[in-house]
């Protein structure tokens, strides 16, 4: 990772002590962060954070009409990011900022914190963060006293975007989702202000996008008349790619999986790219960049279910060998139990 610039600038929310009602108040940074060792270690630690944080995706939101605009955001990028370099970062990100105080002051219950933006450039393409970090209040000791102190809170991303400007600035109608963001895991109006600030619209959650993955992969199979082996095989093939491309932080392409199960098969009716075919119709509709869920993609491997009174989860290679499924009675054999599971039914037949 080659970082190009960063800043940091407070956006503090706070109860006026002469009308009690809440005030919103930019502290802006007057030139960028220095690139040191400071500012590395937290670029690192935002970067792991995005990778193992399951993120929404989109892109700016298209002007309705004529009439209609498109968002600030854009518009400052659009001005500011000519030539692949910001001409003006400062500038670029105090105004960015002062858009955001605006919509925050319009959000009743949310807060505020210091709004983080890095340019930086990974495998030859042009990328912005903007996170919101929250303050958080931590000790230290001093003089073997322990003092309390204002830090950032970096357990979990509360408000962040990453703009894969290449992409953006390519216009490529394959590559539309160009926008990765958290929002938070409140619902309404508490979190909708950091998505409207980014101007994106339409962001389909990665649970999702990972979930048809799954039931595309078994259509895929079943469609070519795998064995069970076979489909198998498949399975773990797309689990390892997709989560390698993931550690990697490549994106997952779903032309790139068609492909590579292309190569792993041969087909009787000679019917190449029938994955991604699949992918994209109805009723997946996919785009052909999709973003993946770790947790979710783990049950490519599994088949799993509950409801209130049972929970039952199991690798699905041992189907139709230590697990049998009847589909006559719908009743599943399990031919191995787990050694804790059968302490605990040996106890109560002992009893």
């Amino acid at each position: 990772m080659d970082i190009k610039n960063i800043i940091v600038h407070e956006v503090d929310k706070f109860k006026s002590e002469t009308s009690g009602d809440s005030v919103v108040r930019v502290n802006p940074r007057k030139e960028e962060n220095p690139i040191n060792k400071h500012s590395i270690s937290l670029v690192s630690q935002l970067t792991k954070l995005f990778r193992n944080t399951g993120l929404s995706s989109g892109n700016f939101k298209e002007p309705a009409d004529d009439q209609d605009d498109i968002s600030k955001f854009e518009k400052l990028l659009n001005k500011n990011f000519v030539n692949s370099e910001f001409f003006d970062y400062v500038n670029f990100t105090q105004i960015a900022a002062r858009d955001f105080r605006d919509i925050l002051s319009k959000a009743a219950n949310a807060k505020g914190g210091y709004l983080w933006f890095n340019h930086y450039i990974f495998n030859e393409k042009h990328f912005l963060s903007v996170v919101l970090l929250r303050k958080k209040d931590t000790l230290r000791i001093k003089d073997l006293s322990l003092d309390p102190v204002e830090g950032i809170d970096l357990d979990k991303l509360h408000m962040a975007a990453r703009v894969n400007l290449s992409d953006w600035r390519a216009n490529d109608p394959l590559k539309t989702r160009y926008i990765s963001f958290r929002v938070g895991k409140s619902s309404g109006g508490v979190t909708d202000y950091f998505s409207d600030f980014i101007g994106c619209q339409e962001y389909t959650v990665a649970k999702e996008d990972t979930a048809d993955l799954i039931d595309i992969t078994i259509e895929f199979c079943k469609n070519h008349k795998l064995t069970p082996e076979k489909t198998e095989f498949a399975k773990h093939e797309v689990y390892d790619k997709c989560k390698g491309w993931v550690d990697d932080d490549q994106p997952v392409l779903l032309k790139n999986i068609s492909t590579l199960l292309d190569t792993l098969f041969s087909y009787e009716d000679n019917n190449s790219g029938r994955f991604l075919e699949i992918a994209q119709s109805e009723p997946y509709s996919l785009n052909n960049e999709i973003k993946i869920d770790r947790t979710i993609l783990g049950n490519l491997l599994r088949y799993r279910g509950n409801n209130s009174k049972m929970n039952i989860s199991f690798n699905s290679d041992l189907l139709d060998d230590l697990v049998v499924f009847d589909p006559t009675t719908e009743h599943l054999i399990f031919k191995e139990i787990p050694s804790k599971l059968l302490v605990q039914l040996r106890k109560r037949e002992a009893d």
